[in-house]
């Protein structure tokens, strides 16, 4: 069990609930958390540690690697955006507030990396949905605006035939769910 809560917190490289975790693995909350206790133990001398905040778990690195880690992201902010930032960007510019799964519907890919980039950068923020808690919203920040040079998301070129498309092709995602 140990080595599948492994890969699940892996693959969904966001925080996870408890009550999540014991439905997809098929056991109590109590074998869950046994489970987790055991990914944590064998985890204490990795690069990778078990983070636990109110009740959702999740895998991140290990607070000793810290100033390792900080020097890889300023290098990282130091280059530009890449092509595939930049698409994740221009979709949540157009379709704001987005969830990470209608991104990767519009762009086709997964969108982990590019998501974590410009939330490292400042350029968007995750709120949390009202509709569901589990599901986090991203929307644009006030610096992304200036990044860009605007001053409004509808300064953006061909803002209205592109929220358009945008929204036909959510509703073509909702129906293909039902």
């Amino acid at each position: 069990m140990e080595q599948q809560i492994e890969s699940i917190l892996f693959y969904k490289n966001e925080p996870v609930p408890l009550k999540d975790l014991s439905a997809w693995l098929e056991v109590s909350e109590e074998t869950a958390l046994s489970g987790l206790s055991a990914l944590k133990e064998s985890l204490a001398s990795r690069g990778i540690t078990l983070l636990e905040n109110r009740g959702e778990y999740s895998l991140v690195t290990n607070p000793n690697n810290s100033s390792l880690i900080e020097k890889i992201i300023k290098e990282e902010l130091s280059k530009d955006l890449s092509q595939a930032s930049l698409e994740t960007l221009a979709v949540i510019a157009y379709k704001s507030p987005v969830t990470r799964k209608e991104i990767e519907y519009i762009r086709g890919v997964n969108v982990s990396f590019s998501l974590r980039n410009l939330l490292l950068r400042g350029l968007i923020e995750k709120i949390p949905s009202k509709l569901d808690e589990r599901i986090f919203l991203y929307t644009l920040t006030s610096d992304a605006l200036k990044y860009l040079g605007i001053t409004s998301v509808k300064d953006l070129p061909g803002y209205t035939e592109i929220v358009k498309e945008i929204n036909h092709r959510s509703t073509e995602l909702e129906n293909t769910e039902e």
